[in-house]
This record gives structure tokens, C-alpha cells and sequence, in this order.
């Protein structure tokens, strides 16, 4: 299933997290988009 990973990838996912479900791992993949979302939004009210 790394081709599912990839084709995602392609599409313009930002992340892929595979069936079964790690929680830590997703609890982790969140944290770190929330903080990446947050790091953006910051330079961009900054650029305003």
C-alpha cells in the first residue's frame, strides 16, 4: 500500500496515516500540522 501513500501524496495531501491506526502517531501527524498551522498564520498577520 506505499503507492496509496504516494498517490496521496501527489494529490496534494499534506500527510497519510494508514490503516490500523497508530493514535500516537496520529496524535502526533495533528500536532505538528496545528503547529505548522499556526507558525503560517503568524507570518502571514505579520506580512499584513
Amino acid at each position: 500500500m506505499a503507492d496509496d501513500a504516494q498517490t496521496c501524496m501527489d494529490a496534494g495531501c499534506d500527510d497519510y496515516a494508514a490503516k490500523p491506526i497508530d493514535r500516537q502517531l496520529l496524535i502526533d501527524l495533528i500536532a505538528h500540522h496545528v503547529q505548522r498551522s499556526k507558525t503560517r498564520g503568524a507570518a502571514e498577520e505579520a506580512m499584513a
